[in-house]
């Protein structure tokens, strides 16, 4: 006893924070490398087939066909591409010259930058989509070697502190107590490093995606803008 906390109870606990940190980890890694594989070629194909669809309907439909991640469905939704097309054709047919014309003029530039506001808004949810996951790796490489210390370092405060009071062939019975608290720094060491290797190995990828996502968003301001295609 130590602090009134028995040393087997605290390194048991120890070891079961880092079986959970460990298999919690390991489905973050196994799930996101299947994600980042599948979004890394969802993403290209449709947002080539978006912009080369002159349909803005069947545009929309073509990228909810291959986009079954969702990442750019949101933004594209958030431009309303399809409407706005609408809206300059309807709007083109106005006199210049009246009242109808200016108001709508005032209402399509008000409206177009409450779009741009929206696709801004939905970029930073779908960021936060792709960085799912990285939080947490870099949570468990920071935590799973103090833990293990942790336990380890409980682990020999116990036993010296029993050691002054114990019998001269009481060490032998030490010996593969002090071997087991020992273990937990490795444990936490072996939970951590997997977590560490993915979180540094995806983030370029991860990266890249982000950028992909950033440009289509700045193609559809644009496309608000402009009324041209990327």
């Amino acid at each position: 006893m130590l602090f009134g906390l028995n040393e087997a109870a605290l390194t048991t606990g120890v070891a079961a924070m880092l079986w959970v940190l460990s298999a919690s980890s390991w489905v973050v890694i196994v799930y996101k490398t299947w994600w980042i594989w599948r979004a890394g070629q969802d993403v290209p194909t449709a947002q080539q087939a978006f912009w080369h669809t002159p349909d803005p309907v069947q545009a929309q439909q073509v990228l909810a066909l291959l986009d079954r991640h969702a990442l750019l469905q949101p933004l594209a939704e958030a431009a309303g591409v399809a409407g706005s097309s609408h809206a300059a054709g309807s709007a083109g047919a106005v006199h210049p010259g009246s009242a109808a014309s200016t108001a709508g003029v005032f209402g399509q530039a008000g409206d177009e930058a409450s779009r741009q506001r929206q696709v801004v808004v939905a970029l930073r949810q779908v960021c936060r989509q792709v960085q799912w996951g990285q939080p947490w790796l870099a949570c468990v490489a920071s935590i799973a070697p103090f833990l293990g210390l942790l336990g380890t370092v409980w682990g020999l405060l116990a036993a010296m502190t029993a050691l002054p009071g114990a019998s001269p062939g009481a060490w032998e019975d030490w010996v593969p107590a002090l071997s087991h608290t020992l273990h937990l720094t490795a444990v936490g060491l072996c939970v951590a490093v997997p977590a560490w290797l993915a979180h540094h190995l995806m983030a370029p990828r991860l990266s890249d995606l982000q950028q992909s996502l950033e440009d289509f968003a700045a193609d559809l301001i644009d496309h608000l803008r402009t009324g041209r295609h990327a």
